[in-house]
């Protein structure tokens, strides 16, 4: 038995969050196989939204205890603020979440900008602030090549967050035609939205002027994510630590590609809750838990 430095009473093994991340993955992509991509005149099972929320909430809810776990851990090598803001930005993004689903399974609205996208926004911050941290403290000097290298990741990440903002015209058929088939009560948007409550509509209609703002907070957010993802495994490539920050840069790069796809998705208006496209934000919450547990088995190995 190794050593455990946690104040946490539950500290599971890191061979069990793997165990546990790689099950759970596997569980995700199979049901949106199986009913997140239904055939031409089939419909998404109405439930599978939810369910799809339930993969979603349990992958970060993981990766915010096991961030939590190496704030607290005395004996972690690596600066404990990264892991608390990581920690922080999975449990803004868990808050976001359960108002997303709420305005979209509870009330049945689809408002450009709901309660929801502040907390996301914040989570992005905290997450980003988090790879800051790690960056700064390892304080190396890059190479010309690997700021090339960086400059080439900004021009692609801002090419991209264009692209998929306003994509081409002739996508449209194309997209259209994968965008998933969800039950008359979630596709409520195209026609009348269900009646709301008197603070829901006064909450919309506050938040209303914020959605050019927030789209372009996205856009910058996703190109700060992609441009850190690769800059942490230029940082960290071939050190102690190149296992766990490798998990954590593929798990931003996931983000960066769920994002740039609903980005592409809801320009067009076609984005609904159950399509294949949900799993990578799972994946992505599954690799930061195992990212976490990978540094906390470092920190607490014993050495001679």
């Amino acid at each position: 038995m190794k050593p455990s430095s946690s104040p946490l009473r539950f500290s599971p093994s890191t061979e069990t969050v793997i165990a546990a991340g790689i099950f759970w993955s596997l569980l995700t992509f199979y049901c949106a196989v199986a009913f997140g991509m239904p055939l031409p005149g089939q419909e998404v099972p109405r439930w599978y939204a939810l369910l799809g929320y339930i993969f979603d909430g349990v992958a970060y809810l993981e990766a915010a205890f096991l961030c939590l776990r190496n704030w607290l851990c005395p004996r972690l090598l690596s600066d404990r603020r990264i892991w608390l803001f990581f920690s922080l930005r999975s449990w803004l993004y868990l808050l976001a979440n359960f108002f997303f689903g709420y305005w979209e399974l509870g009330l049945e609205r689809f408002p450009d900008v709901s309660v929801a996208d502040p907390f996301y926004i914040l989570s992005y911050i905290a997450l980003l602030w988090g790879m800051v941290l790690a960056v700064r403290s390892k304080q190396v000097n890059l190479k010309p090549w690997q700021y090339a290298a960086i400059a080439g990741l900004i021009t692609f990440g801002i090419g991209l967050g264009w692209l998929s903002s306003f994509p081409p015209q002739e996508s449209q058929t194309a997209l259209a035609s994968t965008a998933p088939i969800l039950e008359p009560a979630i596709i409520a948007q195209s026609a009348a939205e269900k009646e709301a409550p008197g603070w829901v509509l006064e909450i919309e209609k506050s938040l209303a002027p914020l959605a050019g703002v927030l789209s372009l907070l996205y856009v910058v957010s996703d190109v700060f994510l992609l441009v850190l993802a690769g800059t942490l495994v230029l940082t960290f490539w071939g050190g102690r630590f190149s296992r766990t920050w490798a998990v954590i840069a593929t798990s931003a790069l996931l983000l960066y590609a769920a994002d740039i796809r609903y980005a592409y998705v809801i320009s067009r208006g076609n984005f609904e809750t159950g399509g294949l496209l949900d799993t990578l934000w799972v994946f992505s919450g599954i690799l930061l838990g195992i990212g976490a547990a990978l540094e906390y088995d470092i920190s607490t190995r014993p050495r001679q």
